[in-house]
């Protein structure tokens, strides 16, 4: 029984325990950068980034603890203490060497009507069991560490400061490791071999649900087992809205994005192909949408911004149609979405190891199509993890 739960907190897999030492290792560098005694982490992607579990199960968060009851403190000298409320505690096995697990109790009383108190003075408790010194200044990710733990964090420390260093946090994940590239490699491989059943065989009559299904049936036929993913599927009109509410026809535009997570680790993709014969316009919009991408991944290179390599597909896209308001891009890894964004205005200069989704689009109140790929950044370029989108003029 012990093992079978066990079994449902690992939420990633394939990483070995001496990298995730190595990812502590940089936590308590930006500790020491930025003259921190510890960095308190809360959000669940930074969890798993840096222990390789989130803190629940896949049930979802523990009822008594709330959405966020769980948080690692590093320490500056990269010792760490993980607290996290029971049963979930009594069940994660880390590398105790480093870490150390501290479960709180969750509802053995009436206290745990309030149980995020509890995760407050559990992370005190790992502070001082951290020989953190009582007037530090302790970095946190102001993104998911509850207020309420905040405010009791400031009245056990009242001599720290607590400092907002959710960004920085955020940042050390963009840079994926070999282990992290092939686990996100089999995400896109899958990603793929859905685009490409529902290029086969997706015909007029079909339903959304039924593009849907053939989506989710190829990618857990292929695995096995139960998948998380995010489907989309869009066809018609805005006036028609998503199509969900009738069949496909020829002359159709199907945009399909297919995103699901193994191991931990997520792919991403989207295509847009005829149903029937394509209308000359639509063509046109099709091919402008390849060139922006084709520019895009011609472009991505280390020493490039993420607001540069935006700007050359945007505007291409933009020489013949409305820009597009929304993202070009992302970063993909233990989160579907992640830094750097490819949007105006981000700064991130990009670097070998980083993983990318770019995604350029049309979006007409007549018609919708958008493209993504994911590439790896490489010295000198990027390597396409997609094939998809080669397949285009076969089917």
């Amino acid at each position: 029984m012990e093992a079978a739960s066990h079994d449902r907190l690992a939420d990633v897999s394939g990483i070995a325990p001496s990298e995730f030492e190595s990812r502590r290792t940089m936590c308590a560098d930006l500790a020491c950068e930025r003259a921190l005694g510890a960095i308190v982490v809360t959000d669940p992607g930074d969890l798993r980034y840096f222990i390789g579990h989130a803190g629940y199960t896949d049930l979802g968060a523990n009822p008594f603890s709330g959405p966020v009851g769980a948080a690692l403190v590093v320490a500056a000298d990269g010792t760490g203490v993980f607290v996290v409320g029971q049963p979930e505690g009594s069940l994660i096995e880390l590398d105790a060497d480093r870490v150390e697990t501290r479960a709180y109790p969750t509802f053995t009383d009436l206290t745990s009507l309030r149980p995020r108190i509890r995760l407050a003075t559990g992370v005190a408790a790992a502070l001082d069991e951290l020989a953190v010194a009582e007037i530090a200044t302790i970095g946190f990710a102001g993104s998911s560490l509850p207020a309420s733990v905040l405010e009791v964090l400031r009245g056990v420390r009242a001599r720290a400061t607590f400092v907002d260093i959710d960004d920085a946090i955020g940042l050390l994940r963009m840079r994926k490791s070999p282990a992290e590239i092939a686990l996100i490699r089999r995400s896109v491989e899958l990603c793929d071999a859905a685009q490409l059943a529902i290029t086969r065989l997706a015909t007029a009559g079909m339903t959304q649900a039924d593009v849907l299904d053939l989506a989710r049936t190829t990618i857990e036929d292929a695995c096995g087992v139960h998948v998380p993913m995010v489907l989309e599927a869009a066809y018609g009109s805005e006036a028609e809205g998503d199509g969900a509410h009738r069949e496909l026809r020829n002359g159709d535009l199907l945009l399909t994005d297919v995103a699901p997570q193994i191991d931990g680790y997520w792919g991403d993709s989207c295509d847009t192909r005829f149903i029937g014969d394509p209308d000359p316009p639509e063509r046109t919009m099709i091919r402008v949408i390849e060139e922006a991408l084709t520019l895009g991944t011609e472009t991505a290179r280390p020493g490039i911004t993420a607001d540069a390599l935006d700007g050359i597909m945007r505007g291409h896209v933009g020489s013949r149609y409305p820009p597009y308001a929304g993202t070009g891009g992302h970063g993909v890894g233990l989160d579907y979405h992640e830094s750097p964004r490819l949007i105006p205005g981000e700064e991130i200069v990009l670097e070998p190891g980083m993983v990318l989704a770019m995604e350029p689009g049309v979006y007409l109140d007549a018609a919708t199509a958008r493209l993504e790929h994911v590439v790896h950044i490489v010295s000198g370029g990027c390597e396409v993890l997609s094939r998809h989108l080669e397949w285009h003029e076969l089917y």
